[in-house]
């Protein structure tokens, strides 16, 4: 096991004389250590196994990782190099309102947060870390400069996991309209009818289908019935009661449907489909 350093006094002698500090470049493996403040990492390339106190988590090239850096923390290079910033930060640096942003993305993670930037968020934490860097060699820094370069990387960490946790509702959400749209295949509902069942609006529901699927609504439900109308006719149902029991209004309607996403007719796939399994 790796010694265990309780203080690491550098970066603990920097944060109360100056209220941050930051690294840059190559980020070599490192024994456990501890320090005060925060540490707010952004990976620029390789992959790296990252511990903190009983938390692990893997780093890429984009991923950031904030923290209380109170807890034991290190890291072990796993592949490629591992080029990264990092800020060291104290809450008193910060402005009441970056203070407030902290504490609610801590909320009921321990203490510990990780996103992925958005790629335009990436020069902009490296601008900002090399401004604190070229700032810490001054006699003389003004704290309200030093909060508004924090603030720019705490802004941009905040805003991607603002977006990720969109991202994970509108998978939910999906999903389960899906796997509605598969309990209900008999069935026809509008897309207005389709949102107010999930308290959705319908431009949002038009909009989730074509980022999350890439189909509209009706056509991805449409998709699912002949998908499973495929499945029917290979069985020997006959073509009116696979249009009646997948809730088509008409013949006329399935028959176009089927052509449409197969390039055949339903009586074409059923005379295929008996001639491959007697091979006749």
């Amino acid at each position: 096991m790796q010694p265990f350093f309780p203080r690491d006094a550098i970066i603990e002698n920097d944060l109360n004389r100056i209220g941050y500090r930051v690294h840059q470049g190559r980020g070599p493996e490192k024994v456990y250590h501890r320090h005060v403040g925060i540490e707010l990492i952004l990976a620029q390339s390789g992959l790296v196994d990252y511990h903190v106190g009983s938390h692990q988590t893997m780093l890429t090239a984009g991923t950031a990782l904030l923290f209380t850096a109170d807890r034991p923390h290190n890291l072990q290079v796993l592949d490629g190099e591992y080029r990264r910033s990092v800020m060291h930060f104290t809450y008193d640096s910060l402005f009441p309102k970056q203070r407030d942003t902290l504490r609610r993305l801590f909320e009921g993670g321990e203490n510990i947060c990780q996103v992925v930037f958005a790629p335009d968020a990436i020069p902009r934490f490296l601008w900002a870390a090399q401004e604190l860097r070229r700032l810490s060699l001054s006699p003389s820094v003004s704290p309200d400069l030093i909060g508004h370069l924090i603030g720019i990387a705490i802004s941009d960490f905040q805003e991607s996991a603002v977006h990720a946790g969109k991202r994970d509702k509108d998978n939910s959400v999906c999903a389960e309209i899906i796997d509605y749209m598969h309990a209900h295949i008999h069935q026809r509902a509008t897309n207005a009818e389709l949102a107010a069942r999930f308290f959705i609006s319908e431009s949002y529901l038009r909009q989730l289908f074509r980022t999350q699927v890439g189909y509209s609504p009706q056509e991805y439900w449409t998709r699912i019935r002949i998908d499973t109308a495929r499945l029917m006719l290979a069985t020997g149902e006959s073509v009116n009661t696979v249009a009646r029991s997948l809730g088509f209004s008409s013949l006329y309607g399935f028959t176009r449907a089927f052509v449409r996403f197969t390039g055949i007719k339903p009586s074409a796939f059923m005379a295929a489909a008996r001639h491959n399994k007697t091979g006749a």
